[in-house]
C-alpha cells in the first residue's frame, strides 16, 4: 500500500509539519542541516522501534533531570498516512511510549525494539528500502554474494526457495506414509484370509437376530392379548354388578321420555299463544296509526284551507307589488321629463333674444 503523507511532531528540528506525496517518485531537497535526512530517521523510527530513548525528541520538549537525563514534556510523533487514509504513528512522551493506529480503538505498547505485527504488515519494509547518504551506492560496492542476497530479498526468491524445499519435504514424507500403509495393507489381507468362516458367522448371527426379533414381537403380542383378556373380565364384573340397576333405570327413563314428550306439547301450545298475542299486539299498533291517520286528515284538510287563503293573499301582495312597481316607473318618467324641462328651458334662456325682432319689446 502506498503512502500519502507523513506527519512529523517534537522529531528533531521539526516542531509540527505534514509533507503531501505524490503517488508515484518524490523528492526531497534543500539546504544541509535543515531536516531532510530527520524525516528518514523517523520512518525507520517507526518501522523499527529503534532507538528506544529520547535522542530524537526535539529539544524545546526535553527537561534535563538532576542525574543529566532527560525527560520529556510533550509528545514525539512520527506518522504515516496510507492512501486508503489508515494512520500508523509512533509516539514517544511524558506518559506514552506506544503505536497508535486510526482502525484500532486501543494504543499497542512499544516495548524494547519488537514491532506489532499490526505495524510491520501494512508497511511490509526492510533495510534494503532504505540508503541513507552516507552509505555507499546501492549494490555497487556489494561483494556477488551481498548483491545476490539483496536480488533474491528483493524478488522474494528466498521465499520460492523455501516454499519448493518444504514441497520437497512433504513429498517426501507422503511418500514415506504411503509405503508403510501399503505395508500395513499387505498384512491386513492376510489376516483376513485366516477369517473366511467369519461370513457364514455372520448370516446364522443375521438369521438368529431376525428370529430374536420375531420372537419378542410374539412375546408382546401375548401379553397384549393377556391384558385385554384381564379387562374384559374386569368390564364383565362391572356389568353384572350394574345389570340390576338397568331394569329400574329402563322404566324410569320410559316415564321421563313420556314426560318430556307432554312437555314438548305445552310447549308448543304456549307458542302458538305467545304467536297470536303478538299478532293481537301488531294489530293495536296498526290500529293506533290508522287512528293517527285520520287525525292527520283533518289537520291536512285545514291546512290546505289555510293554504288557498295565502295564495289569494300572494296574488293580492304581487297585484300590490306590480301597481307599486308602475308607480316608481312612472315616477322615474317625471324626473326625466322635469331634468329634460328645466335643460331645454335653460338652454332657451341663452338662445332666445333680449329684443322682440318684431316689436322692438323686451323677450320674455
Amino acid at each position: 500500500m502506498k503512502f500519502k503523507q507523513f506527519k512529523i511532531q517534537n522529531f528533531m528540528s521539526w516542531e509540527k509539519e505534514t509533507f503531501d506525496l505524490s503517488p508515484n517518485v518524490n523528492i526531497i531537497c534543500g539546504v544541509s542541516d535543515k531536516g531532510k535526512s530527520a524525516i528518514l530517521k523517523g520512518l525507520k523510527w517507526l518501522k523499527d522501534n529503534d532507538p528506544s530513548g529520547n535522542e530524537f525528541a526535539s529539544d524545546w520538549i526535553k527537561k534535563k533531570k538532576k542525574n543529566g537525563d532527560f525527560e520529556l514534556t510533550g509528545e514525539c510523533i512520527f506518522t504515516v498516512v496510507f492512501e486508503d487514509g489508515t494512520e500508523i504513528s509512533r509516539v514517544k512522551g511524558p506518559k506514552s511510549n506506544e503505536y497508535r493506529i486510526s482502525t484500532l480503538t486501543k494504543p499497542l505498547e512499544a516495548v524494547g525494539t519488537r514491532v506489532p505485527d499490526e505495524v510491520s504488515n501494512p508497511l511490509n519494509m526492510s533495510e534494503i528500502n532504505f540508503q541513507e547518504q552516507d552509505n555507499p551506492h546501492f549494490l555497487v560496492g556489494d561483494k556477488p554474494g551481498e548483491i545476490g542476497r539483496k536480488l533474491n530479498q528483493i524478488a522474494s526468491l528466498s521465499d520460492i526457495d523455501t516454499s519448493f524445499r518444504n514441497a520437497d519435504s512433504e513429498i517426501r514424507d507422503t511418500r514415506a506414509t504411503i509405503k508403510r500403509e501399503e505395508a500395513e495393507l499387505i498384512r491386513a489381507e492376510l489376516q483376513v484370509e485366516d477369517f473366511n468362516w467369519v461370513d457364514s458367522a455372520e448370516k446364522e448371527l443375521t438369521e438368529l437376530e431376525q428370529i430374536e426379533s420375531s420372537l419378542s414381537i410374539i412375546r408382546n403380542d401375548e401379553q397384549r392379548l393377556r391384558n385385554g383378556k384381564s379387562k374384559i373380565i374386569e368390564l364383565q364384573k362391572e356389568i353384572d354388578r350394574y345389570k340390576p340397576l338397568t331394569v329400574n333405570a329402563k322404566k324410569e327413563i320410559e316415564q321421563l321420555i313420556s314426560l318430556k314428550q307432554e312437555i314438548s306439547t305445552i310447549e308448543n301450545k304456549i307458542a302458538e299463544l305467545e304467536s297470536i298475542e303478538n299478532k293481537i299486539a301488531d294489530l293495536e299498533d296498526e290500529i293506533e296509526r290508522a287512528n293517527s291517520i285520520v287525525k292527520a286528515k283533518e289537520d291536512i284538510s285545514l291546512l290546505l284551507k289555510q293554504r288557498n287563503e295565502i295564495d289569494s293573499l300572494r296574488k293580492e301582495i304581487d297585484q300590490f307589488i306590480e301597481i307599486e312597481n308602475k308607480i316608481i316607473d312612472a315616477k322615474e318618467e317625471l324626473e326625466k321629463a322635469e331634468k329634460e324641462y328645466k335643460k331645454v328651458a335653460t338652454e332657451y334662456k341663452l338662445m332666445a333674444p333680449k329684443e322682440c325682432p318684431l316689436c322692438g319689446g323686451d323677450w320674455k
